[in-house]
């Protein structure tokens, strides 16, 4: 504990030793300066940089009135003043006493203006909930985009189609406090529209708060971006061309729009392509070995929409609506399939089992928010409320048929089928929520509520095609339609306890009540449950940079829409999945502790899961017939340890490294499981490396590897896996037009390969996605590109991402 010293002379004594020894030892001399522009107004957040031999050494940030100190040692130094990555300055200072150097006039025509700053700070904030990484404070924050700063930030792991967070099964993407509503490619594709030099900072929730739906083990990135008071407008005109077995595109543009009370945005995207997958799989029975082969690809069309407006009605009161909508077909042709029987004794074949499947899925989603923000004072008090809205509407139909040929190719009679799918399936969702948050001078608090009403409607019919002329089969013909509502009520607090500690807790109530019919099985099936979700959290600051946070959380993990349809999907004679109307969610308590530094980012986690939901495949040894079924067959726990670091010392290489170890043990609760224990350890390796490889800054390179050694997915033991990738980025035009060029997977290692044992007999799947490509991107920008609309989170997106 620091004590004050109270003795006048003593503290003149050691504050003049103190700067004996920093001039003995350290030889330091102090630099001054003012930025400002030829009428002497003073440029503020400009970044002054010191280099020696082009090796970066010092930084500062200069004041509202344009000013800045550097302290330092002696010697010669290239000075170089930065606003926003943009070099405005460049000079060679011999620096052998204090010096001021004055008004250092810049070309106001370079300047971006008018930019909120909140001052320097250090490159990571432990905050109670949430690790905060400031990009403008790093490297990447110049020619980058959002991918690039996701890339090197602490506990993520990013690669150029999927985004996740260490220990979290799902991850869930905002900008600015709202949730981005793509997935996969297409959040790639958006991400990369956002500039890293617009981006004020990133936060990293592994511990959702209370006022989040408790939905999920999932964990939350935000991406704050920085604001802009001026009016002004930005266009950004994008597109990607991928070549891997096939090709796919996309191009999209993307609008912002600020004039006086008003602002607006809009995100368009339309693509296509072909996408290959090759599967291999094998099972062992006591005489017989069966390999499956399937070789097929997906041609895929879709177009996105998402557009939104805000209207500041007054000082205290905004109002805004926004919609997103999705359109997509989703289809494969005549994509065969062969089951090769052979003799466990001598490996001959015994039997030929080939089949051809035909799936088309076409589907639209349709989302729209109301919302309204009214605060209540100038310090922070506000309300804010949202009413949500979405429909999802799918129609699936797959089709297929095929025989069995004794080993000379001759077909065995009575061995033909035929079958068709038919499914039209429809996700309605309405909800609201209100938040309230009141910061009082002892205390922060959040509360507020939650409502959302859920109808899924199936009509699936089945149909027998062996004889030409379909023909329905009742038996497995089904209408299915499930009810969901949720309720929910929280409340968080959030104190600082003294200079160093700072704690924060809350409760969330969620009440469930669910009823689903089956009209095949004559059922309803009714589960109401009211539960509890706890969170608390403490961070102690330990001096500087450093800091400690401790967390805990209990979560709900629902389960999907279709896995709740006891529908039949066949995939050949033998094998065939069907969802389970009985499962229940599953629950798991999480604790986190993480130690931050400059550069270091330690975290250790426990989880621990009850019920959770696995598709398992049930093996008949007699018929041979597989069905996947989910359960809620699995209990288990992990824990581990996350170390990551980043280096920037150097101005032309920013180096982000994560390396995981964790262990964890599973437990079957199914009697088909024959190994009802699983444990392992295992672990992960990552880096990410960005090359700048000129002084301009608008040439870059990018090289990255990961490891994953062998670990446990639900209930599955797979194989280790790796990939290694590159990428090269050029800022042309001033810096208006960016071409990328990214080669993923570049030695053909990221493939799938897992072993699961049921009912004594071993399963082996082997799976490739095509992920090794060369993707080439183009995007152009107009206008002000600091500008962002606000955006926000809306009340249902855990219900839309489960309709997915």
């Amino acid at each position: 504990m620091h004590n004050p010293l109270t003795n006048h002379s003593c503290r003149r004594c050691l504050l003049l030793l103190f700067v004996f020894n920093s001039l003995v030892i350290w030889s330091q001399v102090e630099l001054r300066g003012k930025v400002v522009t030829p009428n002497h107004q003073g440029v503020d957040f400009a970044e002054i940089d010191l280099l020696k031999d082009s090796t970066f050494v010092k930084q500062a940030l200069s004041d509202t009135d344009g000013t800045f100190t550097i302290a330092i040692k002696k010697g010669r130094y290239d000075l170089q003043v930065r606003q926003w990555g943009k070099l405005l300055k460049d000079t060679t200072l011999l620096l052998e006493h204090n010096i001021n150097l004055g008004d250092i006039f810049i070309d106001p025509t370079q300047m971006l203006h008018e930019v909120i700053v909140e001052g320097h700070q250090n490159l990571f904030e432990r905050k109670p909930d949430r690790l905060v990484f400031n990009v403008a404070n790093s490297i990447i924050s110049t020619g980058g985009d959002a991918l690039d700063a996701l890339r090197v930030t602490p506990m993520l792991q990013v690669t150029d189609d999927q985004i996740s967070m260490i220990a979290k099964s799902n991850l869930m993407v905002m900008v600015d406090d709202r949730v981005i509503p793509l997935s996969g490619q297409d959040l790639i594709s958006y991400l990369k529209t956002i500039p890293s030099s617009s981006i004020k900072s990133i936060e990293v929730i592994t511990t959702p708060p209370a006022k989040y739906e408790a939905e999920g083990n999932s964990g939350i990135i935000n991406i704050v971006l920085k604001k802009n008071r001026t009016d002004s407008w930005n266009l950004n005109l994008r597109g990607t061309y991928t070549q891997a077995t096939y090709s796919n595109g996309n191009a999209g543009a993307d609008f912002n729009y600020k004039k006086g009370r008003m602002s607006m945005y809009a995100n368009v995207t339309i693509g296509d392509g072909i996408f290959f997958h090759q599967i291999n799989n094998k099972i062992y029975y006591p005489t017989e070995i069966w390999a499956i082969t399937m070789p097929y690809h997906d041609i895929v069309k879709y177009a996105n929409a998402d557009m939104g407006i805000n209207y500041r009605m007054s000082n205290r009161w905004e109002i805004g609506a926004m919609y997103f909508g999705t359109l997509s077909t989703d289809h494969f042709n005549n994509n065969a399939i062969m089951t090769t029987v052979y003799n466990n004794t001598d490996n001959s074949i015994k039997e030929f089992m080939p089949a051809i499947i035909n799936k088309d899925n076409p589907s639209s989603l349709h989302a729209v928010n109301l919302n309204s923000t009214i605060k209540l004072d100038t310090l922070g008090k506000k309300i804010t409320v949202d009413m949500d809205y979405f429909i999802n509407h799918s129609r699936d139909s797959i089709s297929n048929w095929g025989n069995s040929l004794y080993p000379d190719q001759s077909m065995i009679p009575g061995s033909y089928y035929a079958n068709m799918n038919r499914n039209k399936g429809n996700v309605i969702n309405y909800s609201a929520k209100i938040d309230v948050t009141l910061p009082y001078s002892w205390a922060s608090l959040d509360f507020g509520g939650e409502a959302s009403f859920t109808n899924n409607n199936n009509d699936y019919i089945f149909y027998d095609n062996t004889t030409g002329q379909p023909v329905v089969d009742n038996t497995q013909t089904n209408t299915f339609r499930y009810r969901e509502n949720i309720q929910a009520a929280y409340l968080s607090a959030s104190k600082k306890l003294s200079k160093a500690l700072s704690a924060q807790a809350g409760l969330r109530l969620e009440n469930t009540e669910t009823q689903g019919y089956s009209q095949t099985l004559n059922q309803t099936n009714n589960h109401n449950y009211l539960k509890l979700f706890p969170t608390c959290y403490l961070t102690y600051q330990l001096g500087g940079d450093k800091s400690i946070a401790l967390s805990y959380s209990r979560r709900i993990s629902r389960p999907s829409y279709n896995a709740l349809n006891p529908f039949r999907f066949y995939i050949n004679s033998y094998d065939y999945a069907e969802g389970n109307p009985f499962l229940l969610p599953s629950f798991s308590n999480n604790v986190d502790l993480s130690v931050t530094t400059d550069h270091f980012v330690h975290d250790f986690w426990y989880s621990n899961f009850t019920g959770d939901i696995t598709q398992f495949p049930f093996i008949d040894p007699t018929t041979q017939v597989i069905r996947y079924y989910p359960e809620n067959c699995i209990n288990y726990y992990s824990t581990g340890v996350s170390e990551s670091f980043t280096y920037n010392k150097l101005w032309w290489w920013n180096s982000y490294n994560n390396a995981v170890c964790y262990y964890i043990r599973k437990r079957a609760t199914i009697p088909e499981a024959t190994m009802p224990l699983l444990h392992k350890v295992s672990g992960n390796f990552t880096t990410n490396n960005d090359f700048i490889l000129n002084k301009k800054r608008t040439l870059m390179l990018n090289l990255g590897f990961y490891y994953e050694f062998p670990y446990l997915e639900a209930y599955d033991n797979v194989d280790a896996t790796w990939y290694a990738y590159a990428g090269i980025k050029m800022l042309l035009l001033k810096e208006k037009l960016t071409l990328s060029l990214t080669a993923n997977d570049i030695f053909r290692t990221d493939y799938i390969k897992t072993t699961i044992i049921s009912n004594n007999l071993q399963c082996v799947y082997d799976h490739y996605n095509d992920t090794q490509y060369l993707r080439l991107a183009v995007s152009y920008r107009f206008g002000n590109k600091l500008v962002r609309v606000e955006k926000r989170n809306v009340s249902n997106e855990d219900e839309r991402e489960r309709a997915r």
